[in-house]
């Protein structure tokens, strides 16, 4: 009984902290340029002001002036990367440990091959008009209904930094090639890029479930390779500012606009 009352207590907690963690996220995330910080850090997990600015093509000064905005909210969602930076040159920033496991929760596999999945099952053996009541029902009861879109233009402005990044160094990969000038490195000389887009015409909620189960079983694909190539170069000793980057992501949408009408009485 003593352990049940225990295990209630943590969750209880849990859930409080998850709350706080959400509701600081939120505030932080009105302003794009702490989004696109947030989301950096997530994905690189250690930066500095200098490359946070080339990353996200905003001055230096105006990086500082986000992090230290970011860093007066409570629960904590960054800190000063401590090992980094008495090893390096410049102040390296990080995601905090709640902040870590709060986006771990999401890009975990659990959610690709069993989360995802679960509610693919669910919906194949109903009508189609049940579906879309479901979809309603669950956009409704979402707490941050009203922002969503917001929050996707702040992801796509992020994504849109990664996009001239990316391109901005095959720039300088084309021009340097272009003036004969050798690589420095020779197992991974240079980086590329890819672009690839598709359009499907579809008239029901189980296509968009037949497409979307396609893209879940890729990523989860890509979920174990990653896996598989982290522990590679673990198994060799390939340090962290040794490994480059790939950067990937998918966005995808109906392009036609929708009617509503009032419901009746």
């Amino acid at each position: 009984m003593q352990k049940a009352n225990e295990t209630e207590t943590n969750d209880n907690r849990s859930s409080k902290r998850d709350e706080e963690l959400n509701r600081v996220l939120t505030e932080v995330f009105k302003v794009d340029t702490r989004y696109a910080i947030i989301t950096a850090l997530r994905m690189y997990g250690s930066l500095n002001i200098k490359t946070l600015s080339k990353l996200l093509q905003r001055t230096e000064s105006t990086i500082f002036h986000h992090l230290t905005e970011i860093q007066q909210f409570t629960p904590k969602i960054i800190e000063i990367d401590q090992e980094k930076t008495s090893t390096n040159r410049g102040k390296f920033f990080q995601l905090t440990e709640i902040t870590r496991e709060h986006y771990r929760k999401f890009d975990s596999l659990e959610a690709f091959e069993n989360e995802i999945p679960a509610i693919f099952e669910k919906w194949a053996g109903i009508p189609d008009e049940a579906i879309a009541q479901e979809m309603i029902a669950a956009l409704k009861n979402l707490p941050e209904l009203g922002q969503l879109a917001q929050r996707t233009r702040h992801s796509l402005s992020y994504h849109h930094c990664i996009e001239n990044f990316i391109l901005s160094n095959f720039e300088k990969v084309e021009n340097a090639i272009k003036n004969d000038l050798i690589p420095v490195r020779k197992d991974f000389p240079f980086g590329g890029y890819t672009l690839l887009s598709i359009a499907l015409n579809i008239s029901s909620p189980k296509h968009s479930l037949r497409i979307a189960e396609l893209i879940t079983d890729f990523f989860a694909k890509l979920h174990h390779l990653k896996q598989e190539i982290t522990s590679e170069m673990d198994e060799k000793g390939i340090k962290q500012e040794d490994r480059i980057t790939e950067h990937y992501y998918f966005f995808g949408g109906v392009t036609n606009e929708f009617n509503f009408m009032k419901r009746e009485n």
